[in-house]
């Protein structure tokens, strides 16, 4: 959990996965560092598989809204679409996803916004 070896590890992930993405001029996505603060405020959430290496439909979620964050800088806390998943359990991701990316990038927290965004149906 929080014991100090962990948190030592936790920044050194951090600073490690910065500084090879600067290296390579792209851009550090902090999935992993999403993973972990789910595992740990939410254990209830299964973010794998019994092979602890490919996500359910939780963890590929998580992922989702990570890279949103990351990528687009959208607020993650702002999409509506649940993707099959419980609205608890959604909310709950995409919170986690949005305070993740918002420490990560050392950004302002952001407020959700009433006007939501929703994925458009093909």
């Amino acid at each position: 959990q929080d014991s100090p070896e962990n948190i030592r590890l936790e920044g050194t992930i951090h600073w490690t996965m910065i500084a090879v993405a600067n290296a390579n001029h792209a851009l550090a996505i902090p999935a992993g560092l999403a993973f972990a603060e789910a595992e740990k405020f939410a254990p209830d959430i299964a973010l794998t598989i019994s092979d602890k290496r490919h996500p359910t439909p939780e963890g590929s979620y998580l992922l989702a809204a990570v890279i949103l964050e990351s990528v687009f800088g959208i607020n993650a806390r702002r999409v509506s679409e649940d993707c099959g998943l419980t609205p608890e359990t959604a909310m709950i991701l995409r919170e986690i996803a949005h305070k993740t990316a918002v420490r990560f990038f050392d950004r302002p927290l952001q407020s959700p916004s009433q006007n939501r965004v929703s994925a458009r149906k093909a």
